[in-house]
Order: C-alpha cells, then sequence, then structure tokens
C-alpha cells in the first residue's frame, strides 16, 4: 500500500503468502488459509467525511444539484459531483475556468456515451446503438463538474473550494 491512498491498512493473517485487497466492509470470514487478507481502513469513511464538508456547505444552493444518497445504498464518493444549474449563472466550462483561475482544480462529468466519436461513427457493428435521444445523459454532461474529493482535503480547503465556486455565480 502507497501512504497516504487509506488511513490505516492492517494486516489480519500474514502468515500466508497469497494476498487479496478488500474493503473491511468486503470482509465476511477467511477460515480456509487461502490467503492473506489485508482489511483497508479509512479509505471510504474519509470520502465520506469530504463528501459530507461539501453536502453541508453547499446545502439549500437552489441552483446546484448536490449528489443524492438513496435510503438502500451508501455513496462512496469517488469523486464528489456538483451540477451546475442553469440559474447558476455560469456554465460549467466558465466555472471551470474561474476555478482554476482561483487555483481549484476540478474535472468535467464524463461525456455521455452516444456523444464518444468513436460510436457516432457507426462504421462498427460491435458499437452500441446510440440513435436516439438521452436527454438525462445529454445535461449531467453539460452541467456536471467534479470537485477536489481527495482523501487529504482539509474542512478549510473544502470550505475555500466553496467560497470559490460560489464566487462563479452569475459570471459566465
Amino acid at each position: 500500500l502507497r501512504t497516504g491512498i487509506f488511513a490505516e491498512a492492517m494486516i489480519v493473517r500474514s502468515e500466508i503468502p497469497r494476498a487479496v485487497l478488500v474493503p473491511k466492509s468486503a470482509l465476511i470470514r477467511h477460515d480456509d488459509g487461502a490467503g492473506a487478507v489485508f482489511v483497508v481502513e479509512g479509505g471510504v469513511a474519509r470520502k465520506r467525511e469530504v463528501a459530507a464538508w461539501y453536502s453541508s456547505l453547499l446545502a439549500g444552493e437552489p441552483d446546484l444539484t448536490l449528489p443524492a444518497e438513496a435510503s438502500w445504498a451508501r455513496n462512496v464518493y469517488w469523486m464528489y459531483g456538483v451540477l451546475l444549474e442553469d440559474a447558476f449563472g455560469c456554465g460549467r466550462d466558465a466555472a471551470m475556468r474561474l476555478l482554476r483561475e482561483q487555483g481549484v482544480e476540478t474535472r468535467a462529468f464524463f461525456h455521455p456515451l452516444h456523444r464518444q466519436p468513436v460510436f457516432e461513427r457507426g462504421d462498427d457493428p460491435r458499437a452500441p446503438d446510440v440513435a436516439g435521444a438521452y436527454p438525462v445523459s445529454e445535461r449531467l454532461g453539460r452541467l456536471g463538474l467534479y470537485l477536489p474529493s481527495g482523501l487529504g482535503l482539509t474542512r478549510s480547503q473544502v470550505e475555500r473550494v466553496v467560497e470559490a465556486l460560489r464566487k462563479c455565480r452569475g459570471r459566465g
């Protein structure tokens, strides 16, 4: 394990040479002696903590859509994505530029699959059928950006990102 990737790691059974890396939540039993199991603590918890900071600081912003968590699921917040609704008054690309000027690096949401050039050509029979309308995909691809969400972020850094994002409102 590289330093800084996970908050803590412990070896559950070190006497067996073969090992498997699994999150602690996936560990049920390991009695057969077929391999060692490393338990990773803290990575998901840390991501959830950073996400909770963003969510609390951005709650109630009517022109932003924040990540949701269904009652039957647990979001691991691999990345913290927000949608800049039209009322935000600054498009995604302009906001990314303004954030970069303030020292905040972001990433656009993934480009919709049906708009990937490799599939738009339609000359490969193995490619998915991308004909038709995909308004949800189009909307997410147009409005979404990922805010910094690394494991090493501090609360004050998240607060700075949020303030920088608010400064973009109405500016493009």
